[in-house]
């Protein structure tokens, strides 16, 4: 009896060791995205439960985008916040149903950190072309091709389970 003890304490000792050099970060701290892949809150979950962006909520619903941003694609969403959507005399309240291209330059195809944004210098967007991209002494930007100023990344990477949502100060205009 003792043997097979021996044995089996000898087979969990090996099984334990080897994952012990497993972990869920890699050198761009994403590897727990690709663990919870599938899991979580969606795109339309977090802009739905976070404070503040109550319009963009609406806007996505009265677009009929909310089943987008729901399902299995990975995006990488720019998500105004209430006061972005007041600069422009909009509110939860506006009749927002004409935004449907405004909203599409929120969103890029895939699910990229807040390194790969800034340091991409461009990005494709899901619709109206391309957006400029960096680090200012305000921190780190995006800015739309009609804007005057950039949007400022306030929120840093709220990750859900199909892509990351970051909340900007600015609605991107194309």
């Amino acid at each position: 009896m003792s043997r097979i003890a021996a044995v089996i304490y000898t087979c969990l000792l090996i099984i334990s060791l080897s994952f012990a050099g497993v972990s869920f970060a890699d050198d761009d701290d994403r590897g727990y995205r690709d663990y919870f892949r599938g899991r979580g809150p969606s795109i339309a979950d977090i802009v739905i439960n976070t404070d503040g962006l109550d319009t963009l909520e609406a806007a996505l619903a009265a677009n009929d985008l909310v089943g987008l941003f729901d399902g299995r694609k990975r995006f990488t969403v720019f998500a105004p916040t209430n006061e972005a959507f007041a600069e422009l005399g909009l509110d939860e309240n506006s009749d927002l149903s004409g935004l449907a291209d405004v909203l599409g330059y929120h969103a890029s195809k895939g699910d990229l950190s807040l390194e790969e944004v800034v340091t991409a210098g461009e990005l494709q967007m899901l619709l109206s072309g391309t957006t400029m991209t960096g680090v200012s002494s305000d921190g780190a930007f995006i800015k739309g091709n009609s804007n005057p100023a950039a949007a400022v990344i306030v929120v840093e990477g709220l990750d859900a389970r199909n892509g990351v949502v970051y909340v900007i100060d600015t609605v991107l205009l194309p």
